[in-house]
């Protein structure tokens, strides 16, 4: 009787035992099916902010107090007339670290310090474009370096009767020239670097940060065209 006591309980707690890692199991597999639902659920925007730059930030509760160009800085912007001059201004003056950031610092604090990142000095360089009342826009793309993602920002611009756009290499800016389409730039892009890009943002540059306002996967055109097309200039 003893015996058949002793295995009656040992039956039970093998059969509770077995419903405890089942319960487990399950609860793991609903998790995870849970994480990849909400993974598939981000849009391209978040997808590139959370596992690309690793922004945690709420962007949109930023409060940053806007610091306008002092005359002095307005008196040396005044003085580069060209793209020429930008990028030779620029290469003399600012020592660019390699780090790309949605949260930027204000264009007249980098030209104040004489220092930032990529982020930092393509905002700047957009906004001394709209100062001399040029069109461009920053645009900030993906690739793939072994198995991670990475960014990389450029500066496509209206240069006169021609776009162009400004890039970062070792640790200095230069432009080029690259045909009439977004698809030629990103072509001319890849070329130089020997990266294959994966997607892309035009980026709304604010105060304090920067938003991605349109992303898309490389092979897509933008929907709004941003001034590259030889007939239409847009400076969104």
């Amino acid at each position: 009787m003893k015996n058949k006591n002793t295995l009656i309980i040992v039956v039970v707690l093998v059969v509770v035992l077995i419903g405890i890692l089942v319960f487990l199991n399950s609860n793991g597999q609903q998790g995870n099916q849970s994480q990849e639902q909400e993974e598939a659920n981000l849009t391209l925007e978040e997808t590139i902010t959370k596992d690309v730059l690793h922004v945690e930030t709420d962007l949109e509760t930023l409060t940053v107090e806007p610091k306008p160009f002092t005359e002095d800085q307005l008196s040396i912007i005044n003085q580069i007339n060209t793209s020429e001059d930008l990028i030779n201004y620029i290469n003399s003056n600012i020592s660019i670290t390699p780090k790309v950031d949605l949260l930027i610092k204000q264009p007249s604090v980098t030209l104040s310090d004489l220092e930032g990142n990529k982020s930092d000095v393509a905002v700047l360089i957009n906004e001394i474009f709209r100062q001399k009342g040029m069109s461009s826009s920053v645009l900030l793309y993906t690739y793939t370096d072994g198995n991670q993602k990475q960014a990389e920002v450029i500066v496509p611009f209206r240069d006169v009767d021609e776009p162009r756009y400004i890039f970062f290499e070792d640790d200095k800016v230069n432009m080029k020239h690259h045909g009439w389409s977004y698809a030629e730039m990103f072509a001319a892009e890849e070329s130089r670097t020997g990266r294959k890009m994966t997607e892309y943002c035009v980026m709304d540059v604010s105060t304090g940060y920067m938003e991605p306002i349109e992303c898309s996967p490389r092979e897509e055109e933008p929907r709004k065209h941003y001034f590259i097309e030889e007939d239409e200039v847009i400076n969104e």
